[in-house]
């Protein structure tokens, strides 16, 4: 009977050793999935930074393209006005001003 006491104590030493192997994993386990959790927190949070970011980006792109096809356009009409302004005043009835030469007197007969 004595035999069976010191077996079965032995057993239970054994079973209270794996139960106590068991729980180390799991508290283990358990600082992994914190840790974890809090890389992923602080991903989110980076990710939700970049989106942001990228949206802010994405509204100064399109003010710059805005802001670009306005000049172009402003540059356009410029040249056009300038080019329209050349033609008109070629085609002007009046003669362009030309300068006297030395020597030659302007009396109307």
């Amino acid at each position: 009977m004595e035999d069976q006491a010191a077996l079965d104590k032995e057993r239970w030493d054994s079973i209270t050793e794996n139960f106590d192997l068991l729980f180390a994993k799991v508290e283990e386990v358990d600082r992994m999935q914190h840790k974890l959790e809090a890389k992923v927190d602080i991903s989110a949070t980076v990710l939700d930074q970049m989106i942001k970011d990228q949206q802010t980006l994405a509204k100064q792109l399109e003010s710059t393209g805005q802001a670009v096809a306005q000049l172009s356009l402003r540059q356009m009409r410029n040249e056009e006005e300038m080019q329209s302004s050349t033609a008109s005043s070629e085609t002007s009835t009046v003669p362009p001003f030309r300068p006297r030469r030395p020597g030659t007197s302007h009396t109307a007969s």
